[in-house]
């Protein structure tokens, strides 16, 4: 037999988040379903309440603070009677236990709702400080590590107190600000954009994307901008101009081509181009999709009013200049090639041991590694690393087998090793 769910009137309104008490007290009271004196009531056992919470905050020695900081008791209070109140699946449940349930109950089941949260966003924090992608900019660092940091500490004891409240700045902006949200949900929420906007970030190369925030503004380390809106505007326009997804780097022609194709584009090609991009990406984070996918609108006027950041051409870019290390002692060296004859991954081995060019040189011009060991071995190299590798090997024979990688990766990271390869200059 089928389960027949009763009929709720208050799930046909919208309640807040926030004040979720206040908004399901005014429904039910314009649906007729609380009368003046259960209002009045409600308020009187708020107070008992509030005492409780000051005889805590006090730790027993007053029953009366400061009116501010009796206000700031309420909002809290209120704040946790509402995060255990949402867990109740009907709102007319929920309306009939903020009605005849105890309050300090509520409240305490509020504080552990909270404490918990407070549990899940110091894993979050420490799983994203781990490996997070700032690009040196100063706003997301102290964001992340100090006033986020700071909050997390504090949160334990103002749990019991001031559970709503948040940080009063947090300077680094995310692409889709938080509205609905207060107190340990919202920081929980901001840590978990934060995270999904890293974990875009990660898909693109390093050394592009420091390129394309300097594009930006040489002085963006002390700038207040979001680093995904930037990154993803320039990859969307770079699919727009035929592109491979992950390219970052536009300059001045493909600028002039975007200005003429986003004239009259709409939602519907930005949506396509993104949903391409995403693809191209291998990214299969239904969250980041959803992220980025659920307001083309917002994107089509970004790229509009801001079109790409324009980069210089390559030849035109500043010189990358790379200390050239000594060749190390030859004892060492034929050390070290005994060790390769016998180690189980020789790409690894030659990329932690080896650091001087005439070293590495004369390891895969030699017959220590197959042809597919050395790509192995590429393939563990940064950009940067390739691209003065590339150029430190222009004149010999070397060039043609890293060539011949790059020919057969035909990815932007290979488009990018051959362009940074020509602004290498050693000394």
């Amino acid at each position: 037999m089928n389960d027949v769910r009763r009929y709720d009137p208050l799930d046909e309104v919208t309640l807040g988040e926030k004040d979720y008490v206040a908004s399901l007290f005014s429904a039910a009271y314009e649906m007729g379903l609380v009368t003046d004196g259960e209002l009045d009531v409600f308020q009187g056992r708020l107070l008992e309440l509030l005492s409780y919470v000051t005889f805590k905050y006090t730790k027993g020695e007053s029953s009366s603070v400061m009116e501010d900081v009796a206000k700031r008791f309420a909002d809290s209070s209120l704040y946790l009677i509402g995060l255990k109140l949402r867990t109740v699946e009907s709102r007319s449940d929920a309306l009939d236990l903020l009605l005849h349930s105890n309050l300090t109950s509520l409240y305490e089941d509020g504080v552990t709702i909270a404490s918990k949260l407070l549990a899940d966003c110091k894993k979050q924090f420490n799983s994203i400080v781990k490996a997070f992608v700032t690009g040196g900019n100063e706003a997301l660092s102290s964001s992340l590590k100090g006033t986020i940091k700071l909050y997390l500490q504090k949160y334990s004891r103002a749990v019991k107190f001031f559970a709503h409240e948040v940080p009063t700045i947090i300077e680094y902006d995310l692409y889709h600000p938080i509205e609905n949200y207060e107190g340990i949900e919202f920081i929980n929420d901001y840590l978990l954009r934060l995270s999904l906007e890293n974990s875009f970030l990660k898909l693109f190369d390093g050394n592009d994307l420091l390129m394309l925030f300097r594009a930006f503004d040489k002085e963006y380390k002390d700038l207040l901008f979001n680093l995904f809106e930037v990154t993803l505007r320039n990859a969307v326009c770079a699919v727009l101009l035929g592109k491979p997804a992950g390219t970052l780097i536009i300059d001045e022609d493909d600028a002039e081509r975007l200005r003429d194709i986003i004239e009259d584009i709409d939602e519907g090609e930005i949506y396509n181009a993104a949903s391409s991009l995403l693809l191209g990406l291998d990214c299969e984070n239904n969250v980041i999709k959803a992220y980025i996918l659920s307001d083309a609108e917002r994107l089509v006027g970004s790229i509009k009013r801001t079109g790409a950041v324009v980069s210089k051409k390559a030849e035109e870019c500043g010189e990358i200049r790379i200390k050239l290390l000594p060749k190390m002692d030859d004892d060492r060296f034929s050390l070290l090639l005994e060790e390769l004859e016998d180690c189980g991954c020789k790409a690894e081995f030659v990329k932690n041991e080896f650091r001087s060019f005439w070293d590495i040189y004369d390891v895969l011009s030699g017959e220590y590694l197959s042809t597919d060991e050395v790509y192995e071995y590429f393939d563990l190299l940064q950009v940067i690393e390739l691209s003065s590798l590339f150029a430190f090997c222009k004149e010999n024979e070397l060039s043609s087998l890293i060539e011949d990688y790059l020919d057969e990766r035909g990815d932007v990271r290979s488009i990018n090793v051959r362009k940074y390869s020509h602004s290498i200059k050693f000394i």
